[in-house]
């Protein structure tokens, strides 16, 4: 004999069958919509994950791409950058042979200076100390900061220095960069006017290490 059913028992079985017919009814469509809005999700992925990593057909693609969204500093910006940048390294390279003046005096033996004078020691190592001092204060005010976006002088105009696919140098990059990229653009001449004729303001050496100024907003 079957038992008999509650109204509270139909009443859920009614509401089953009901949501079961929605679903049947809406399967098709939403499968649809939701194919599509996958579709349209992995497309914006791809087109983001290629721009961020720059896994463009070639690097003047890429060059192109970044450039899309540079906001490039002004030549003005740049040659004020650098002379704050210049300013510690001018000072040390002309007060500390001043008040060290033993540093000559250990210098002199590499130069092949042999005197006991003190005054014909300074005259002989001096322009060499003050070179020296100038170009090991400058890397060290200028190569580990670059690597972090800025150096003292960026930072004071705003600006930063970043890789063309929009990250930080790395150290060596940096070094690199502050060293033989400085020493060609000096040698050439051509790579410090190049910011004035460029259209993205860029100097020898950032198209050499790929490095683009930008000003910050």
């Amino acid at each position: 004999m079957a038992e008999k059913k509650d109204d509270w028992e139909f009443s859920i079985e009614e509401e089953k069958i009901e949501e079961i017919k929605e679903e049947s009814k809406g399967t098709p469509a939403l499968k649809r919509a939701r194919n599509k809005q996958s579709k349209k999700l992995k497309l914006e992925k791809s087109d983001n994950v290629k721009f961020r990593q720059g896994r463009l057909s070639s690097s003047s693609d890429l060059e192109e791409s970044r450039a899309i969204k540079y906001n490039p500093s002004s030549v003005e910006d740049r040659f004020q950058a650098l002379v704050f940048d210049l300013i510690l390294p001018s000072l040390g390279a002309y007060f500390i042979p001043e008040h060290l003046p033993e540093i000559n005096s250990l210098v002199a033996p590499y130069l092949g200076v042999d005197s006991a004078d003190p005054n014909y020691i300074y005259q002989q190592t001096n322009l060499f100390v003050r070179a020296g001092l100038f170009i090991l204060i400058y890397l060290i005010t200028t190569v580990p900061p670059l690597a972090k976006g800025a150096t003292l002088g960026l930072k004071i105009k705003k600006l930063s220095l970043n890789h063309i696919d929009g990250g930080t140098l790395t150290f060596i990059q940096s070094l690199l960069r502050q060293t033989i990229g400085v020493v060609v653009n000096v040698i050439s001449v051509i790579g410090l006017l190049m910011p004035l004729f460029h259209k993205q303001k860029r100097t020898l050496h950032d198209l050499m290490f790929k490095t683009i100024c930008e000003k910050e907003d």
